[in-house]
């Protein structure tokens, strides 16, 4: 009678269990396990997911008798199992049903207990030595941690598994007397833990199998194009799949991505990460990107936004010098003023492994037009007074950085950035405006300018120097834009180069709010000097810096920075940033995380520009150490082995990037060179979601550009809400990709294809590379083969058929609200090792938050905040455990697994609109208070005139640097754990 209850209740796909103090039936005792029927969303591509059609709908308890029965009710679980000492709160009590078969009559009781709500202590392979690689099993551990957290349990604190005992447990007593537990054995922990538990890879929402995301991903890049997760009007794409496997838009879709039809996060951006560790250079024995070394190649080089370098910050030095001008009738010699101009540029590596430019590929930056005039009165040695104004030429570029070399026609040199570094390059020679930028920058004046005649000449040595520097607000060089600087790759015409960045203000007042707004009037100097004090000596008058932005400022001063959610708000891989594309001040500021300033240097050179050398910019916290900078920022971990799970995805340039070089003449960021073939265009980043949003896969915090009641507003979309809600239940990833061609230094030195990874998995009883899938014998392995294989590679088809074969062993309910058994599965990291720089190994404690590589194993300071992880203590994974609870008890029951992902756009609660759930466990549990502390919060005042600016008073963590390698999100907890939730 109970096996047919649950048959009937939980047989279909499109059901989930939940505990009896989760949501509100009626008639629940503790417990009780309750069956709800799922979220299915609407499978019609032509229909905007409605976050309101959430409707649990409770159909009743896996219990004998009727729910709300007065009935007698009889003792399942009592002092017997649970211990003399035992409380009521943990007996298990159920109405007594009567039954009856023919004259005969009777009475029965029976209870369901949901072993997936569990910990399933035995979970996992008996041990992970003699595995294929440990290096490998390491980054795969991160991902897919092989056993559960057993420890976690008081009682089996120190109790250790020997081989052979994971795979013979079949009870727990069993446990009783191999851990020398005595009569009192584990007691009510039985609720909590369990040795029986595997869990189906179903679409609850779509009511079948979940599909084999690692399948896709490895065919053919071309497949992957122009295949968008959502449209930003808040449509699925319900992608179109055969049964041999064929994948398509869903019917409907538009066929481009123009206008309100406008594409998100697509395929092609998840293909690209997940293969990105196909791409890794091992040729040192250390992680390392390398860039191509032409500028064809680099057009056509799929992976060319993985090895890109951000534009970290551009200045511009300018400074006054006296040269010689002949000499006057009585002999005495005469000088001339003359402009100078000092550059600096610092590039950034996004990643945390090394990327490496060839020599060859000329990178340069130029700077077409500058927002100041200058303004000389000199006072003669006569005492006759010379006024002049200097207005800069029009169409004049007024410098064209070369970084490490490359003008003249000759090929640059090579140059590598180290993990997160930001390495600034500046002027050493120059031929006019054209400079030489090498790695390390100490101003000194820079090239003379000797195209600007500044009219100033004549004047002898005790002539007294004053000057205005004035702000001008008008377009320059024939642009609708005043500050216009751009970044190009390779030789030749503009339409032959690969264009990298730039600020193009646009709209009819270009630039006129960001100047007003932020750069001084005028800058004038802090004393009048004479004539003598410039000559052959270069007095620095101002400082114009264009940098992308930080934390925190330097100082009150010096606003070097905007309050904002810099690692959230910017894609490091983005071409172009373009002020006052919204036509509101805010709102430029806060999609472009640019900062303009102007500074007068008081004739004392400086820079932002630091370390032995001035080889080094910090970033990350600010710009100075004493406000939290770093000189390493880690802000995307590179996957080095075949991603596990959907989280990863977390660290994917994923922005709605769909342009392609070639693609569209209008765009320049998509122009190329005449030998490049556009049909194989590398994706460049550009034209992507509005607002341009990192970090989105995984994790789920409110967008400030709309409120927190919608998932998609006017021209804004919340991709994180859209993209797991297309995710998490229609897909998963199995792992099963073709390692045979990597090379023999690489960390992953499982070189097994997918036919031998699998038939050693059916038939030889190993684990895949998540170990904790089990095989189910759908049919024999020997058919399974047959069935899922065209030589060593899947059939497209496996695509819905690998599911059929995979359990996942221990399978975590999220809707459990058993705090030891939340402890046990967060603590399945426990003593994990993470692999280091050079291939050492470190253990921590509960490590979360990396691929399985630290390339800096900082946990604390402003190392740890920018570029290390997160090493949770046993007492922060306990109020964790408990946090989370709160909120299964607060918003379930969770109906599907994006339901427990995503923020809760119609709750009423607005932290629950404000947060997912495990983000808000995090955050309420203490865990982030660290990024909220001084002046590192984010307020409503910082996003004025924004729709969902009000929504950061619902945030209990509004921290700038929500991001940040040290910020515990929740895309880190389910890396670590998301692929063993059901």
């Amino acid at each position: 009678m109970a096996i047919g209850e649950l048959q009937k209740q939980m047989g279909p796909d499109s059901r989930i269990s939940a505990p009896h103090d989760v949501g509100s039936p009626s008639g629940g005792h503790p417990h009780w396990v309750a069956v709800y029927d799922a979220w299915k969303l609407d499978q019609d591509a032509q229909t905007p997911v409605n976050p309101a059609s959430r409707n649990p709908e409770f159909r009743g308890w896996l219990v004998s008798g009727s729910s709300g029965s007065t009935a007698e009710m009889a003792l399942m679980l009592g002092p017997g199992s649970l211990g003399d000492d035992s409380v009521a709160a943990d007996q298990v009590k159920v109405p007594v049903q009567d039954v009856s078969a023919g004259t005969r009559r009777g009475r029965v009781a029976w209870w369901v207990s949901d072993e997936s709500a569990k910990a399933k202590i035995n979970a996992g392979p008996e041990s992970t030595s003699g595995s294929v690689s440990e290096l490998a099993d390491l980054m795969l551990h991160a991902q897919s941690p092989p056993n559960v957290g057993h420890k976690a349990f008081p009682q089996l604190a120190n109790f250790d598994w020997e081989d052979g005992q994971r795979g013979s447990t079949v009870s727990t007593s069993q446990i009783n007397l191999a851990a020398s537990l005595g009569y009192a054995g584990l007691g009510e922990s039985i609720h909590d833990l369990t040795v029986h538990s595997a869990g189906v890879l179903t679409d609850v929402s779509a009511g079948r199998l979940k599909r084999d995301l690692s399948n896709l991903l490895v065919r053919e890049i071309k497949e992957m194009e122009h295949k968008p997760l959502y449209l930003a009007d808040g449509r699925i794409n319900r992608f179109a799949i055969t049964g041999d496997g064929a994948v398509t838009n869903a019917p409907g879709l538009p066929q481009n991505g123009n206008g309100g039809n406008r594409w998100g996060i697509n395929l092609e951006e998840l293909s690209l990460y997940h293969n990105i560790h196909r791409e890794i250079d091992w040729s040192e024995d250390t992680p390392m990107l390398v860039t191509k070394g032409d500028l064809d190649s680099s057009s056509q080089d799929r992976f060319y936004m993985y090895g890109k370098p951000a534009v970290e910050a551009m200045q511009f030095i300018l400074s006054l010098v006296a040269v010689p001008d002949g000499q006057n009738t009585d002999g005495d010699k005469l000088y001339k003023m003359q402009m100078m101009l000092d550059g600096m540029i610092a590039l950034s590596n996004p990643n945390d492994v090394r990327l490496r430019f060839p020599p060859g590929l000329v990178k340069s930056v130029i700077l077409l037009s500058f927002p100041y005039d200058m303004k000389l009165k000199i006072v003669k040695a006569n005492g006759t007074l010379l006024n002049t104004n200097k207005t800069w030429p029009q169409a004049r570029r007024v410098f064209n950085g070369y970084i490490e070399g490359g003008f003249g026609g000759l090929p640059a040199d090579g140059f590598d950035l180290d993990p997160g570094e930001a390495a600034a390059f500046g002027s050493t020679s120059a031929n006019g405006y054209n400079l030489n930028l090498r790695r390390g920058f100490v101003p000194s004046g820079g090239v003379r300018m000797t195209s600007w005649n500044l009219k100033a000449g004549g004047l002898k040595e005790t002539a007294m120097v004053d000057f205005e520097l004035l702000k001008v607000i008008t377009a320059r060089n024939g642009s609708n834009s005043n500050v216009y600087f751009q970044g190009w790759h390779g030789p030749g015409t503009p339409e032959k180069r690969i264009f990298e960045g730039s600020v193009i203000s646009q709209g009819p007042n270009p630039d006129g709010e960001i100047l007003t707004q932020f750069l001084p009037e005028k800058i004038l100097p802090p004393q009048i000097l004479p004539v003598k004090d410039f000559i052959s000596s270069p007095q620095p008058v101002m400082l114009f810096s264009i940098v992308k932005n930080v934390e925190r400022s330097s100082s009150e001063d010096n606003t070097d920075a905007l309050p904002s959610r810099p690692l959230l708000l910017d894609e490091a891989a983005r071409t172009g940033r373009t002020i006052l594309r919204y036509g509101n001040v805010s709102r430029d500021l806060h999609s472009a995380q640019q900062i303009y300033t102007a500074a007068p240097m008081n004739y004392e050179f400086s820079t932002i520009a630091a370390g032995a050398g001035g080889r080094l910019v910090y970033h990350g916290g600010g710009r100075q150490p004493g406000v939290g900078g770093n000189t390493r920022v880690i802000k995307r971990r590179i996957s080095l082995a075949p991603p596990l799970t959907l989280a990863c995805f977390e660290h994917a340039i994923a922005c709605g990037f769909s342009r392609h070089f070639g693609s569209e003449p209008r765009d320049p960021a998509t122009w190329i060179g005449p030998n490049s073939d556009p049909s194989t265009g590398a994706l460049v980043g550009s034209v992507g979601g509005a607002p341009m949003l990192a970090k989105a896969i995984g994790n789920s915090w409110a967008n400030p550009f709309i409120g927190s009641n919608s998932i998609f507003q006017s021209n804004y979309t919340d991709p994180s809400w859209l993209a797991n809600a297309a995710l998490w239940d229609a897909w998963f990833l199995s792992g099963t990709v073709d390692t045979s061609g990597l090379p023999s230094s690489s960390w992953m030195t499982d070189r097994r294809t997918a036919r031998e990874q699998f038939t050693d998995f059916a038939e030889g009883g190993k684990r895949l590379r998540n170990k904790r899938f089990l095989f189910y014998p759908y049919t024999s392995p020997q058919q399974a083969i047959s069935e899922l294989f065209d030589g060593a590679a899947f059939k497209p088809s496996a695509i819905n058929q690998l599911p059929n074969y995979l359990l996942v062993d221990g399978a975590f309910n999220v809707n459990t609200t058993s705090a030891p058994a939340w402890r046990a599965f967060l603590s399945s990291v426990r003593d994990h090792e993470l692999i280091t720089a050079g291939g050492a190994k470190k253990k921590f404690n509960h490590p979360f938050g990396t691929l399985g590589y630290a390339e800096d194993t900082a946990t604390s300071g402003a190392a740890g905040d920018w570029a290390g992880l997160r090493d949770l203590t046993n007492a922060e994974i306990k109020n964790l455990a408990d946090a989370i609870v709160n909120e299964v008890k607060e918003r379930g029951p969770f109906l599907n697994l994006a339901d427990f992902v995503n923020r809760r756009p119609d709750a009423n609660n607005p932290q629950h609109r404000a947060l997912g759930a495990l983000q808000a466990a995090i955050d309420i549990s203490g865990l982030n208070d660290r990024f909220a502390s001084g002046d590192r919060t984010v307020e409503p005042d910082d996003f004025q005139q924004f729709n969902g600016a009000d929504t950061l008073n619902d945030e209990f963590v509004p921290a700038r640097a929500t991001g940040a390698a040290g910020y515990l999100s929740q895309a880190a907890l389910l890396t670590a754990m998301g692929s063993q939730i059901t």
